[in-house]
């Protein structure tokens, strides 16, 4: 999310990609979300790699690449980054698509970016334990959530993009319409998930930690 007239009057130039975020014009104007793989995966992004890089001498690289923008982050904030560009603390942040949108609605001069190295992307999933003691209710639960009405009235309430392919005749015609929830083929075809979080969790949380407390 880039509020333009302001990274403008800043001096710096238009930002279009994660790279962009180290320019020494925007020191103390960027936010992000707080989470070490995803701000680890900024770095890597920037430098070229994939999210989630194992190799060591490439993990050392994003490490240096990382703690070179710690200058320009005035925030970390999970739940409501968007604040700090609707308040003009910031005028860029990293964030994810539901606060993107509630941004926009607040503020129109706020306006999505699509980083040209990709984004990532999540599905939340609802999952069963084997151990459940009332399967028949889940089963219920998860047939009602599927059912494509349904579905698509909690992409309209949470402002996440729904993967529930059915819903789409549901959706309202704003959510269609907006870059942000229905995201552009071209934009699609350049994302990404977290894999193997697990086998770069401990060592990402280190760095991360090390970087915030720069």
């Amino acid at each position: 999310m880039v509020n333009h007239e302001e990274v403008k009057k800043l001096g710096a130039k238009p930002i279009t990609s994660y790279a962009d975020l180290w320019q020494p014009e925007l020191r103390g104007k960027v936010v992000t979300v707080d989470w070490s793989v995803e701000v680890m995966g900024i770095a890597l992004k920037a430098l070229g790699y994939e999210y989630n890089e194992t190799d060591p001498a490439i993990v050392a690289q994003a490490r240096e690449k990382l703690f070179a923008l710690k200058p320009n982050i005035v925030r970390f904030e999970t739940n409501t980054p968007e604040d700090s560009l609707i308040n003009r603390e910031a005028v860029v942040g990293f964030m994810y698509s539901n606060q993107a949108v509630k941004g926009n609605a607040a503020d129109p001069a706020l306006q999505p970016v699509f980083p040209t190295e990709g984004v990532p992307i999540f599905i939340d999933c609802w999952v069963m334990s084997k151990e459940a003691p009332n399967k028949d209710g889940a089963y219920k639960f998860l047939d009602f959530i599927m059912r494509p009405e349904i579905a698509a009235r909690i992409a309209d309430i949470t402002k996440f993009t729904t993967p529930n392919k059915a819903a789409e005749p549901y959706l309202p015609d704003y959510y269609r319409e907006n870059p942000m929830l229905n995201l552009p083929d071209e934009v699609a075809a350049n994302t990404s998930f977290y894999i193997g979080v697990d086998k770069v969790l401990e060592e990402y949380e280190h760095i991360y930690v090390e970087f915030k407390l720069r």
